[in-house]
């Protein structure tokens, strides 16, 4: 059963706890938030610029949930922690 928060984070992996579900989204986050330099323009007026490595618009949309299930998972592994201390 998805709820509407449910669509924009990842459905946790069967067997994987809160922890493991952040560590595999900051995989996902590693990858998708990579830079790359892209040089502009000619001879000594040229400029270095940083983009995003993937760039089409259904990687934008994954950015997107990639950052809200790292806050998500971080969130509640933080609440486990609090509740088991």
């Amino acid at each position: 059963m998805n709820t509407l928060e449910s669509k924009d984070i990842f459905d946790r992996i069967p067997g994987y706890s809160n922890e493991m579900m952040y560590k595999q989204c900051m995989i996902l986050h590693r990858v998708m938030f990579k830079m790359e330099d892209v040089k502009a323009g000619h001879g000594k007026k040229a400029t270095i610029k940083k983009r995003f490595r993937y760039t089409s618009t259904s990687d934008d949309k994954s950015r997107k949930t990639i950052q809200k299930s790292l806050d998500h998972y971080k969130s509640l592994w933080n609440l486990e922690i609090i509740k088991n201390q």
